[in-house]
């Protein structure tokens, strides 16, 4: 069964519309919120229809009308100070509420993340009360989706390489095989997910206009009303807006199958290993971990038609693979090399692509036992890598090393040079007792797997592979990088290998794969994602989630396998030059606005 694309929020705006129809008066326009109370209410709907919007529930239309409240608010305080301080609480509440994921990783980071994210929403309450005061005449359904998303890409790269999770946009894509590809999110392959954000903020804004502003006006010559001409435009270019994006994702959607460019047959192993296994690892459960591992992963090559290429999550493999790891392993009789010749075997045996994640070690030091009576050694580098193995057992050349690490967990910001200081950061805002931090990788490597057919792209006979590492595909700036060089496409598929047993069977599963959408639609190119604990399967050009690794109707914290005959995409996308280039422009447009205002004050 083929399901629907949802339909644009038509009827939302409906209601609203009605509801202002019979809201409207002199004083209902003009009103002022006053008491505290109020404030709080209209932010906790605000808070409440928000996170409701994004996996789970994930009900996305919602997403249409959770910023009314907020904006009202904002346009209707008569305290400044007031506004700014009741949406910092209610925001700090917010973030704790929606990255609860989080705690149990790292209770300091996640307070932390918290209160810094938790600003946003002030600031946003406090510019739109700024341009409201400033242009009165301007309307919401330009100014919120102006000011919502301006601060919203200046989240995706502040703190530390920002928190891009919850962008607005975000909530309209699908998040399991049974929700199609809505016709309204196709348009991030010209501006992003900023750009649906933006969309979405119009229908708000729209709403916003309807509840706040007088349906009918007096002429000045002659007395006679006549429909609000600020309501009037904010319906014609919303509705253009809306209508245009709808024909635009439709049409894209349509052209799918116009446009393949050959195909390769995939199998996703997803691992169901608790993370206390990785970061506390006794020889027992490690040797039985590998076997689980190594038994999935003859079950996906006996799929029929088998794969060609077979991939692992995210640092599966419990030892360093590259070449200075391997001759260390040699001499320091831990016999870890044991795990690079049996994955030789099984690629040899399967005949077939292997992509597995491991470590890489570099610079080992000797460190004494606690008795002094004999050394072991570690490694003073390490990488988070991917590796490709052939089907005749050898090791590609070259591997990719992870670039954009995450902050706290592979690396510490701000306080390398202080040293007192990154103790008191390991130690209260990282996941590790001791410092772990990952080297960022150099370059964008891409993976080559022959193909059953040639292609049209560059007469290739082989499908190359770029390999974002755990958030790296919650990033769009680094999976357009991987994918686009020069402006062409270099890259024919995106293959995502993670290890959330961090956050084994809570929401940020659905949420990471409801990302990882956007990077699809944004570079028209699929993805295949192999994720310990969850959630494993694949992702198509316009968006469509396919096959994904179930068992007793559970994509969490489950083991298993699923394979899939992934198609290649040879259509190029705007963004791939533009990038996130018109959400700046707008941001800049948004601030140059916000100066104008606050220099030339109103009452």
């Amino acid at each position: 069964m083929t399901p629907v694309a949802a339909a644009p929020p038509f009827d939302v705006i409906l209601c609203a519309m009605v509801i202002g129809t019979y809201t409207q008066s002199a004083r209902a326009a003009t009103i002022c919120i006053q008491s505290t109370a109020s404030h709080f209410i209209l932010l906790t709907l605000w808070a409440v229809l928000l996170a409701c919007a994004f996996p789970e529930p994930g009900w996305g239309t919602l997403a249409h009308v959770a910023l009314v409240p907020m904006a009202i608010l904002a346009i209707r305080s008569d305290n400044a100070r007031r506004l700014a301080w009741t949406g910092y609480a209610v925001a700090f509440v917010w973030w704790l509420v929606r990255v609860n994921w989080m705690m149990p990783v790292t209770f300091g980071g996640y307070i932390a993340l918290a209160a810094c994210l938790a600003i946003y929403l002030p600031l946003t309450l406090l510019a739109l009360r700024r341009l409201a005061c400033a242009l009165p005449n301007a309307p919401m359904t330009l100014l919120l989706p102006m000011v919502w998303v301006s601060l919203e890409l200046v989240r995706t790269y502040f703190p530390a390489g920002g928190f891009n999770w919850f962008s607005l946009g975000h909530s309209q894509a699908p998040f399991n095989p049974n929700q199609a590809s809505p016709r309204l999110i196709q348009i991030a392959d010209t501006l992003g997910v900023h750009g649906v954000s933006f969309l979405v903020a119009m229908t708000n804004g729209l709403i916003v206009d309807a509840l706040t502003r007088r349906l009918t006006v007096k002429r000045k010559r002659t007395g006679t009303t006549r429909f609000n001409p600020v309501l009037k435009w904010s319906v014609i270019v919303w509705a253009a807006a809306m209508i245009g994006t709808w024909n635009y994702g439709d049409y894209r959607i349509r052209q799918t199958d116009q446009v393949q460019d050959g195909s390769l047959r995939l199998a996703v192993v997803q691992t169901n290993v608790p993370q206390d296994h990785k970061n506390n690892p006794t020889p027992d459960q490690v040797l039985t971990d590998w076997q689980r591992l190594i038994e999935l992963t003859r079950q996906a090559a006996a799929t029929n038609p088998p794969p060609q290429l077979i991939i692992w999550p995210e640092t599966m493999v419990p030892a360093g693979l590259n070449r200075d790891a391997l001759a260390h392993y040699q001499t320091d009789a831990s016999n870890r090399d044991l795990f690079h010749r049996h994955i030789q075997t099984l690629a040899k045996t399967l005949g077939t692509h292997i992509l597995v994640g491991a470590h890489a070690y570099f610079d080992w030091k000797a460190i004494p036992t606690a008795n002094g009576d004999a050394y072991f050694s570690i490694p003073n580098k390490r990488y988070n890598s991917v590796y490709l193995y052939r089907p005749d057992g050898t090791q590609a050349s070259d591997r990719y090393d992870k670039i954009h690490r995450v902050p706290f967990g592979e690396y510490i910001p701000w306080v390398e040079s202080f040293p007192w200081l990154k103790r008191q950061f390991i130690r209260y805002l990282s996941p590790y007792e001791v410092d772990y931090t990952v080297q960022p990788g150099r370059a964008w490597t891409l993976f080559e797997v022959s193909t059953a057919k040639p292609r049209t792209v560059a007469d290739s006979p082989v499908a190359r592979i770029a390999t974002p590492i755990c958030f790296e595909d919650a990033v769009a700036r680094v999976t357009r990088r991987m994918v686009y060089r020069s402006g062409k496409k270099a890259a024919h598929l995106l293959v995502n290998l993670t290890n959330d047993g961090w956050y084994a069977g809570t929401d940020q599963g659905p949420q990471h794969l409801q990302i990882a959408v956007f990077r699809c639609i944004e570079t028209r190119t699929p993805m295949a994602r192999s994720v310990n604990t969850g959630i494993s399967g694949f992702i198509d050009s316009v968006g469509r989630i396919g096959p994904v690794v179930q068992a007793d109707g559970r994509q969490q914290q489950v083991d298993g396998s699923a394979a899939h005959t992934v198609t290649f995409d040879s259509r190029l996308t705007p963004y791939s030059w533009l990038g996130d280039t018109p959400a700046i422009l707008l941001a800049t447009l948004t601030a140059g606005m916000l100066l104008v205002a606050t220099l030339r004050r109103r009452p």
